[in-house]
């Protein structure tokens, strides 16, 4: 089996940071450092959400919680299986091709914790159940510097050479199949939990610089991902946004809120501190182009399933295009409107800047300190401080300012969430069916009809098991209406309409519906259920509860059924007749008599559904006979007659017989008195005599009550009886 497999390279965030910090460090500390001083931009919104498979591309390091495409790292070729069913006498055989791969996704150059929801093509395959919705195996690997090879790569690839990703976080699908996904490969995002509770900016850069830029911060966000050249480019963006700062302290560097309490410093500039002329500030303010009319911070929205959201800050002004920022980490929408309403505030007044020389006191400076100015009462930050001769060349900034928004304003937008609804376990039914309107049956009819006892089942592989063998059906068909009786249904005639009587159903789930029916039971296109090898129509179907119906106006025996037992009771299973939602068994030899084990397998299945059925190839059983009679002659013999009829549907056509559908035409009749079988006769017309004498005898006497069964003797069967009492 050809395979691909390829090469993770940027696999890591250790090591020196890289890159100047805010511009609140000097340039020689930057370059040594931070690096280079044209570092790569860090992740942006597109480069997380496109599932890529190229050689060198760069794998993110996840913190916090994140959506993630990941990089096919590994790959086979595509699986080919063949499904050959149908044919027999003069029909044509079906062959079905199914396709199926494995391959394996990188998601985080970090470690991670768990997965938790997948979504494929962006349609939810994997819940918050953890149960996939799609057939495939699935294996994850969090990362750990021990997780050993996984062994169908292992198998695939020689073994000695073969990688185990360590310090790479994994996931591996075998015998993911296609056939959901226009049988080509699906592109995979992954919900990435490294942590459950949101990652504080002192953590991201933490992480990114290896342990070099340490300090805590208030600000988090609820996820990020660590991508670039540089640690410099990698915690670029979440520096840029969020109202803190990294400040050298000794030999390190520390984050630090700009809310957080801080040393606070009055100055006296150099002049007045030695009486000389004051000298004046160096002094400049934000023109024109450092007002922007909105802020419009791009991220990936928490609430919306990790979609990409907006937030947008806007003051009062027109003509002039939006400051845009995209930030590569997850926010919610009330985090990510603070944030831009705090940069459309604090952009302008970074271009209010005052440069001067400052007197020695006895209090060091710090960058990042606030500061006052004599007859100024504006709050200022230290910016840079450079010794010169006997002074201190200050530069302040002025200071930030908090927006402190109402949270209630932020509004995420809508969520066009994918169904994330619970699969169930498999509930399956087999059924004999009787040769339906237009089915001239050779052979028995098995249908399968199988659901879940959830809304979201789908499907579930079915096999025969016939004695050691098990025979492969492939796939079942979408779920079928199914249910259970929730009340004894009493027998009834099934040339009369049942008015009297109703059935209550309870269904699988609440999602399920049963047609309402039009009134009319006799209509060809009327609702049926199979209940117990009876078929029944009904006119009306009223829901009494968010899972129970209530069928009435019924008719009962339907398609020749009427050789069921015609009582059914509580908890027999019940099933809508729908050949959408049917599986039929073809291509297999079925035999008369034998009893046949189905077994089905879903997505959330534990063990095997299984189900059996005698089968009694109802479908080529002939039809009971009708009209039976009985007349004495003048010689007091008894004449009993009655009308055939076919399993074979030829259409209506006049001055035309119906077919006999059978091999030779007998009938069998029987005769009971007070429930003793008497007699039996077998004959190859339509009537049968019986004199007088034999009459008188049956009955005991000259008087008594007969019962007489009429059955048809088909090829592979009898008929369900004719029933006929007679008083003599």
């Amino acid at each position: 089996m050809a395979t691909l497999i390829l090469t993770t390279v940027g696999s890591f965030f250790g090591g020196p940071i890289g890159g100047a910090l805010g511009g609140y460090v000097g340039r020689q500390i930057d370059s040594a450092i931070f690096g280079g001083p044209k570092p790569r931009e860090g992740a942006r919104l597109n480069e997380l959400t496109v599932q890529t498979s190229s050689y060198g591309t760069q794998i993110p390091g996840v913190l916090g919680k994140m959506r993630m495409a990941g990089t096919v790292i590994w790959a086979s070729d595509l699986i080919e299986q063949k499904v050959k069913s149908g044919g027999g006498k003069n029909r044509p055989s079906t062959v079905q091709y199914s396709y199926s791969v494995n391959l394996a996704v990188a998601i985080s150059s970090r470690p991670v914790k768990r997965i938790g929801r997948i979504w494929a093509d962006g349609n939810l395959v994997r819940g918050q159940d953890g149960i996939f919705k799609v057939d495939t195996e699935f294996r994850f690997y969090p990362g750990s510097e021990f997780q050993a090879v996984d062994p169908l790569i292992a198998s695939a690839e020689n073994v000695a050479k073969c990688p185990a990703f360590r310090g790479l976080s994994y996931v591996v699908f075998e015998g993911l199949q296609l056939a959901d996904f226009g049988n080509r490969v699906p592109s995979f995002s992954f919900e990435v939990i490294e942590r459950d509770a949101p990652v504080s900016v002192s953590d991201i850069c933490n992480s990114a610089s290896g342990g070099l830029i340490s300090g805590t911060s208030a600000e988090t966000v609820s996820g990020y991902a660590l991508q670039g050249d540089s640690a410099r480019a990698s915690i670029k963006p979440v520096l840029k946004l969020a109202p803190v700062a990294v400040l050298p302290v000794d030999d390190g560097m520390v984050v630090r809120d700009w809310a957080a309490p801080m040393s606070s410093h009055s100055l006296s500039d150099v002049a007045e501190a030695q009486g000389d002329a004051r000298p004046s500030l160096d002094r400049s303010f934000p023109g024109a182009e450092a007002e922007i009319p909105a802020f419009g911070l791009r991220y990936y929205d928490v609430s919306r399933d990790f979609q990409a959201g907006l937030q947008v800050s806007a003051r009062s002004g027109v003509g002039r295009k939006p400051h845009a920022f995209e930030f590569p980490g997850a926010l919610d929408a009330q985090a990510a409107l603070r944030l831009a309403d705090w940069q459309l505030l604090n952009i302008p007044r970074q271009s209010f800047e005052t440069v001067g020389m400052f007197a020695i006191g006895p209090e060091s400076l710090a960058v990042g300190d606030k500061a006052m100015l004599p007859g100024d009462q504006r709050s200022w930050h230290i910016a840079e401080v450079e010794m010169s001769g006997l002074a201190l060349r200050v530069t302040l900034r002025s200071a930030f300012v908090d927006s402190g928004p109402d949270a209630a304003l932020a509004d995420p937008g809508r969520n066009l969430v994918g169904s994330d609804l619970p699969i169930g376990e498999t509930v399956l039914v087999a059924m004999d069916l009787p040769a339906l309107a237009g089915n001239n049956a050779e052979k028995p009819i098995v249908a399968i009809a199988a659901a879940g006892t959830e809304a979201g089942w789908r499907r579930a592989a079915i096999s025969l098991i016939d004695g050691d063998n098990r025979i492969e059906l492939g796939q079942t068909a979408p779920a079928a209406i199914i249910g259970e009786l929730l009340e004894i249904l009493p027998p009834h005639p099934n040339h009369l309409l049942d008015t009297q009587n109703q059935l209550r159903v309870r269904l699988l789930h609440e999602a399920m519906e049963l047609p309402a029916g039009s009134g009319h039971p006799v209509s060809p296109t009327a609702p049926a259920v199979w209940i117990g090898d009876e078929i029944v129509r009904y006119g009306f179907a009223e829901r009494i509860s968010a899972t129970d119906y209530r069928l009435t106006n019924l008719l009962r025996g339907v398609s020749g059924t009427d050789f069921s037992p015609n009582v059914h009771q509580i908890g027999a299973p019940l099933v809508l007749l729908d050949s959408d939602t049917l599986h039929f068994v073809e291509g297999h030899p079925l035999i008369v008599g034998q009893d046949i084990t189905f077994e089905a397998m879903g997505l959330a299945d534990v063990l095997p559904e299984t189900t059996e059925l005698l089968l009694n190839g109802n479908a080529l059983r002939p039809l009971s006979p009708v009209h039976s009679s009985f007349d004495v002659n003048d010689a007091g013999d008894g004449l009993l007659s009655w009308i055939r009829r076919t399993r074979r549907d030829n259409g209506w056509q006049d001055s035309v017989d119906i077919p006999i559908g059978e091999d030779v035409l007998s009938f069998e009749i029987l005769c009971y008195s007070s429930g003793l079988l008497r007699s039996a006769w077998t004959t190859d017309v339509e009537h049968l005599v019986i004199p007088a004498a034999e009459l008188t005898a049956l009955a005991g006497g000259l008087s008594g009550v007969l019962d007489f069964e009429f059955r048809q003797i088909g090829t592979h069967s009898k008929s369900g009886p004719a029933l006929l009492q007679i008083s003599i």
